[in-house]
C-alpha cells in the first residue's frame, strides 16, 4: 500500500516556490490583504497573508505557510 502523501510545494534552484492546490492540483498564488486603521485612538488590524488556487471552478484559499530555509534539508530529494 502505498503512503498518501501529496506534493504542496516546489521549490526551485532560483529560490522560486510554487504552491499546489491539495483540492484540484492547479497552482496556488500568494495574496495579501493585510489592512491597518486607526479608530478612536485604537490600531485594527485585519486581513493578512494567504495562498488562492488559480483553478476558477475551485478557487480555496489556505493560510500562507511560514517556513525557513532549514525546513528544507529535511525533504528529500525528488528523481
Amino acid at each position: 500500500m502505498k503512503p498518501n502523501k501529496k506534493l504542496i510545494m516546489v521549490q526551485h534552484a532560483d529560490g522560486k516556490r510554487e504552491y499546489i492546490c491539495p483540492r484540484c492540483g492547479s497552482e496556488m498564488v500568494y495574496r495579501d490583504n493585510y489592512s491597518m486603521r486607526f479608530c478612536n485612538g485604537d490600531v485594527v488590524e485585519s486581513g493578512g497573508e494567504f495562498l488562492q488556487c488559480t483553478n476558477p471552478d475551485c478557487m480555496i484559499t489556505s493560510d500562507y505557510p511560514k517556513m525557513r530555509a532549514s525546513d528544507f534539508r529535511h525533504i528529500p530529494a525528488i528523481g
